[in-house]
């Protein structure tokens, strides 16, 4: 009797513990898809014990934030000039270590002339174009150096004198100024030694075909070909869902709506964010907004420039990942305000070359106030360079012709984003 009432408890047990798992799934089922998930039981475990990790860590300063860059190699036997190189090309690091080394050890900065620095141009060493004009702490933040000139720059000369080697740094106008680095005569001359010349010019140096250009305009008279791009939308890739969990905003809102046009609206007032079907992101917001993304950690309490312009980066990063951006990166093309209050402009480029789109607008604009994101737009777009098919640029003579409208131009390469599937390079005279 004892052992029929045993198994009879232990028949109702194993009821009860199938019905308590039966109700657990369901109940599990229900939340999946309330929280908008699949409803399957694996994918919500995943989610809540091991959180998936992001595809790459987002950047904690601005080393290695590359920019479009001329570079002219001055030595003894002659100029070898790098038009827009691919920062990624082996050939440039021992260009980019002297640079960082110079910024890392430059010290007590001294006013000169400008005749003191063509003077130092003529003795040769080691010539930079940023081609645009940012702060020297901006700048030397990207080469991992702490050094701040007190000034904005856009051309570096690193030269010996004597026993010395000096950082030359000017702004392209006024402000120029010298300073000692730690650098030694031989080293500069052991890197400038191993570049083999080429037919590079600067615009000063080339007759008076091309006096009408800026003076340090880099002239190669060789043919320049660049890879073929095609650009997309980088958005493609990316879900709705996913993309507006990245940004913070809830996807199961209510007051989020799709125009005739296909333009998403999603609205978490005071913030909007608009999706346009070319992959374009315009968002609006204010200062209270508590999400991290938007808020800029600030060390003295109002974010500095190079804060201001590391958080930007960062939302960029959260938006494209290194997969999505494919070839085109990133970089800082202006940067303007203080006191926690900027705006900052990032834009493309591939393999070196500036991506320029046709209507003139940056690739992401976005304006900071009291040290928060408070709106953007940003085109995400995705570049894809040919590893077969090269476009070969006009010759720098006839673009040089071209340019003679306008005085004092600088000439460059780019390519021309007018929103379609091929992109179209270019000279451009600025």
């Amino acid at each position: 009797m004892g052992k029929g009432k045993n198994h009879l408890r232990l028949r109702q047990n194993l009821a009860i513990l199938c019905l308590s798992l039966s109700a657990l799934f369901l109940l599990l089922k229900v939340v999946s898809y309330e929280v908008g998930l699949s409803g399957a039981i694996v994918p919500l475990f995943s989610q809540a014990v091991t959180p998936a990790a992001p595809e790459s860590a987002p950047s904690t300063d601005l080393s290695g934030m590359d920019g479009p860059m001329n570079i002219m190699v001055i030595g003894s036997y002659g100029q070898r000039g790098f038009l827009l190189p691919d920062s990624g090309s082996s050939e440039l690091e021992p260009l980019r270590s002297l640079l960082r080394e110079a910024l890392g050890s430059a010290r007590s900065p001294a006013t000169v002339s400008a005749e003191a620095f063509q003077q130092a141009l003529d003795q040769g060493g080691v010539f930079y174009d940023n081609l645009t004009t940012q702060s020297g702490a901006l700048l030397s933040a990207r080469f991992g150096a702490s050094f701040d000139p007190g000034f904005s720059v856009r051309y570096l000369l690193i030269s010996a004198s004597r026993s010395t080697v000096d950082l030359y740094l000017w702004d392209g106008a006024d402000a120029i100024c010298r300073c000692s680095t730690a650098l030694s005569p031989s080293a500069l001359t052991e890197v400038t030694s191993s570049y083999d010349p080429n037919d590079a010019l600067f615009a000063y140096e080339a007759g008076d075909a091309f006096a009408h250009l800026h003076p340090y305009t880099l002239l190669l008279f060789q043919p320049i070909s660049v890879p073929a791009v095609q650009g997309t939308s980088a958005l493609a890739q990316l879900s709705s869902d996913e993309l507006l969990a990245a940004l913070d905003f809830n996807p199961h809102s209510e007051s989020n709506y799709t125009l005739v046009n296909g333009t998403e609206v999603i609205m978490e007032s005071p913030r909007r964010l608009v999706i346009q079907p070319d992959g374009t992101l315009i968002y609006s917001g204010d200062t209270e907004v508590t999400s991290d993304l938007y808020r800029i950690p600030a060390a003295d309490g109002e974010a500095t420039e190079i804060e201001a312009v590391l958080a930007v980066r960062q939302l960029a990063e959260t938006i494209l990942s290194s997969d999505v951006s494919a070839n085109g990166e990133l970089w800082l093309s202006s940067v303007s305000g203080s006191g926690g209050t900027y705006t900052v402009t990032l834009d493309y480029m591939v393999q070196g070359v500036p991506v320029l789109f046709s209507d003139g607008g940056s690739a992401l604009t976005a304006e900071i106030t009291d040290s928060v994101i408070t709106g953007f737009q940003f085109r995400c777009r995705q570049y894809t360079a040919s590893a077969d098919e090269a476009v070969r640029l006009l010759p720098v003579r006839q673009a040089a012709a071209a340019a003679l409208a306008y005085e004092d131009a600088f000439l460059t390469a780019c390519y021309v984003d007018s929103g379609g599937a091929s992109l179209t390079p270019s000279w451009i005279a600025q």
